[in-house]
């Protein structure tokens, strides 16, 4: 007598079965894009700062990469500490000249991107 024939395996849905790779059991933590800093605009990211290249002596860089290590700070946030220290330290006619000219190029810099003529 003939044998009858064997039941087709159920279809079982894979993507449901648990997988034989430990590495992917674990959930991936989220992360988001671009470093957050703290600065004149809360929550903005590292690149929606203008980038600033500047000359200094070797032994300048070395201080400011060696603070910023200790403080455990980004390098941007060092150098506007130390910006913010100096014009504290100068008097206020200097630190009145200074935002004075601040003023002027931030107002050149949002004509510009509006297309007038300064």
């Amino acid at each position: 007598m003939p044998k009858p024939p064997p039941d087709p395996e159920p279809q079982v849905d894979r993507r449901k079965l648990p997988r034989d790779r430990p590495w992917l059991k674990k959930p991936r933590p989220t992360r988001r894009t671009g470093s957050r800093v703290p600065g004149a605009k809360p929550g903005a990211r590292l690149s929606d700062f203008p980038t600033l290249s500047v000359r200094v002596p070797r032994l300048t860089a070395d201080r400011l990469t060696a603070l910023a290590a200790v403080r455990a700070e980004p390098l941007g946030v060092m150098l506007a500490v130390a910006v913010t220290d100096y014009l504290a330290a100068q008097d206020a006619t200097t630190t009145a000249r200074v935002a004075s000219v601040a003023r002027r190029v931030q107002r050149n810099r949002i004509a510009a991107k509006k297309g007038r003529p300064t």
